[in-house]
């Protein structure tokens, strides 16, 4: 297996790890975002919202762990096309 999927609570040793073995990490950073902004409004439980608090948190940190772990990386997203929009025109 050369590729791991969302990767936002990713240990440093598990990076470094992965990269010795060639494995491409794809993170997923855009879907939790877009859910901690309208996860409550579109009716996710307060434990769920939380959770997702808990993961995006992580991903943001994810990115240098990965790059000093000198573990490729890759980006694609989860959103799909039937998900609110992330970035909004101004009314």
């Amino acid at each position: 297996m050369r590729s791991l999927e969302h990767c936002n609570l990713i240990a440093a040793d598990t990076a470094r790890l992965a990269a010795d073995h060639g494995a491409i990490a794809v993170p997923t950073l855009i879907t939790y975002d877009a859910m901690a902004q309208s996860g409550a409004e579109l009716g996710f439980p307060p434990h769920a919202v939380a959770k997702i608090a808990t993961v995006r948190r992580a991903g943001l940190t994810l990115l240098e762990t990965m790059w000093t772990a000198r573990l490729t990386i890759a980006f694609s997203t989860d959103r799909h096309k039937s998900a609110r929009p992330v970035a909004r025109s101004p009314k």
